[in-house]
């Protein structure tokens, strides 16, 4: 079963958030980064779709709860 990654600037489109928002999630275990291989100069990241998709109806339902 293959999982679907998302770059981080659709993250943010997603979630309407800020990249510096996205950062503190992903320091704080919020939304962990998928660390993909590189050459060594660059670290990249992604996103697993099923986990921004959860934070997304997350904060869905408590925007029309109220809350």
């Amino acid at each position: 079963m293959s999982v679907e990654l998302l770059r981080p600037k659709r993250v943010m489109e997603i979630l309407d958030i800020s990249r510096t928002t996205l950062h503190r999630w992903a320091q704080s275990g919020r939304l962990k980064p998928v660390l993909l291989p590189t050459d060594g100069s660059r670290q990249f990241r992604r996103y697993r779709r099923e986990d921004v998709m959860r934070i997304a109806e997350v904060d869905d339902a408590s925007e029309s709860t109220g809350g």
